[in-house]
């Protein structure tokens, strides 16, 4: 998809409910103008053509530290997207915020692999909100978010997904 290029004419717009899981890193991105047009300009046109044709619910993969004060720019772009989809008027919105996401990845990243291997060593005495999440837990409460439709706006915090 071409998502400088959004028809927002199309009929698929037309659906019941918003995934999002789109989102990179600033390395991969090659810089923050392109990592915040990766996690915040692209989901949120997504979420306005689906809003525009009736989409009722909207579920996003943000970020534990997801704060619009936070010291760190990853975790500013993820609330301020979150921010900005709290103005569409979804009836029910969900914010899923993994902390740490366990499995495997095409990308090798030296410290994100090390932080992984020390949390599967040490994971539980640790507190919950602290644990690996597994990407089948998070995929897990997209779809049940999705599918259950709570009306209202929801946060689904790291502890939630162990």
């Amino acid at each position: 998809t071409n998502f400088d290029a959004l028809d927002e004419k199309a009929s698929w717009w037309e659906v019941d409910a918003v995934i999002c899981a789109l989102g990179t890193t600033i390395r991969a991105a090659g810089s923050k103008a392109e990592f915040r047009k990766v996690d915040h300009h692209y989901p949120l046109s997504v979420a306005r053509f689906a809003r525009a044709h009736g989409a009722p619910a909207f579920v996003l993969t943000s970020a534990t530290g997801a704060n619009r004060r936070s010291r760190f720019f990853y975790n500013r772009v993820k609330a301020e997207l979150e921010h900005d989809l709290s103005t569409l008027g979804f009836e029910s919105l969900t914010y899923v915020r993994p902390g740490v996401i366990g499995g495997d990845r095409e990308a090798f990243r030296l410290i994100e692999r090390a932080l992984v291997m020390a949390l599967k060593l040490i994971g539980l005495i640790l507190p919950k909100r602290l644990r690996l999440n597994l990407p089948q837990a998070i995929a897990a409460q997209l779809l049940n978010a999705a599918v259950g439709q709570v009306p209202g706006t929801h946060i689904v915090t790291s502890e939630q997904m162990i």
